[in-house]
C-alpha cells in the first residue's frame, strides 16, 4: 500500500468535516448534484432517498465514526429519529447528498450541510461521512467535491469545511481541491464537549470552485 492510499485509508475513517450533521433550522435549499455527474468518473449525486435508511442507519451506528466525530450518544439518537420521522427525514434530505457508485448503485457516503455561527465563522459548513466498506477508494474526493459545487451554486453566502490539525490526509484531499486554510481559528467544539484544534477552510464562492480531475 503506497503512503498516499494508507493516509487516504485513515483519511475516511478520521475525517472530521465539522458542522452539524442533522439539526433544526436547517437551510432552506436544495441540493442538486447532477451537474457534477459528467466529472465524476465513478459516482452520481442525489439527495437522499427512503431506500438509503438501511445504509445510513449502518453509517451513522458506526463506533469509529462516531468517535472521529466526537459525536455523543444524544448526537447519534437526534440522528436516527430524524431518518426515522418522515417529515424530518425529507426536509433534512434537501440539504444533504448521498454518493452513489454507477456499476452497482451502492450508496458510498453522504455529504450535509450544517449551520456555523461563531465568533469566527458565520455560514454554512459542509460535513462528509463515508460509509466504512467505501473508505479508502478515493470516491470521498469525489462526493465533497459534488457537494462544494452543488452548495456554491445554491448560495453566495459563506460556506464552510472544517478538520482536525493532525488530519494530514484530509489536509492534502483539500489542498489537491485547491483550498488553504484560514490563517486562524478557534478550537471547534464537538458535541461532546470536547475541543478540537482545528482547519477551517472557505469553499463558497469567496473561494475558488474546487480544482477537480478524475483522470
Amino acid at each position: 500500500m503506497s503512503l498516499l492510499l494508507g493516509l487516504l485509508v485513515a483519511a475516511i475513517v478520521l475525517f472530521v468535516a465539522f458542522g452539524p450533521i442533522l439539526r433544526r433550522g436547517a437551510p432552506k435549499i436544495v441540493l442538486d448534484g447532477s451537474a457534477f455527474r459528467d466529472k465524476s468518473g465513478r459516482l452520481d449525486f442525489r439527495n437522499p432517498h427512503l431506500v438509503d435508511l438501511e445504509a445510513l442507519e449502518r453509517l451513522y451506528a458506526d463506533p469509529e465514526l462516531q468517535a472521529s466525530n466526537h459525536w455523543d450518544t444524544a448526537t447519534v439518537d437526534s440522528m436516527l429519529n430524524t431518518l426515522h420521522n418522515k417529515r424530518s427525514f425529507e426536509a433534512w434530505a434537501r440539504t444533504a447528498l448521498v454518493g452513489v457508485r454507477r456499476k452497482d448503485d451502492a450508496v458510498v457516503g453522504i455529504a450535509t450541510l450544517g449551520v456555523e455561527n461563531t465568533r469566527d465563522r458565520k455560514g454554512l459548513s459542509i460535513g462528509l461521512q463515508m460509509l466504512p466498506e467505501h473508505r479508502g477508494e478515493g470516491l470521498a474526493t469525489e462526493l465533497l467535491a459534488a457537494m462544494i459545487t452543488s452548495t456554491r451554486a445554491m448560495t453566495d453566502g459563506p460556506i464552510w469545511i472544517g478538520t482536525s490539525i493532525t488530519n494530514h490526509a484530509i489536509t492534502h484531499m483539500m489542498s489537491s481541491l485547491g483550498y488553504v486554510p484560514e490563517p486562524s481559528a478557534s478550537p471547534y467544539r464537538a458535541p461532546n464537549g470536547t475541543l478540537v484544534e482545528s482547519y477551517w477552510y472557505r469553499v463558497g464562492v469567496d473561494a475558488p470552485p474546487p480544482v477537480f480531475n478524475n483522470g
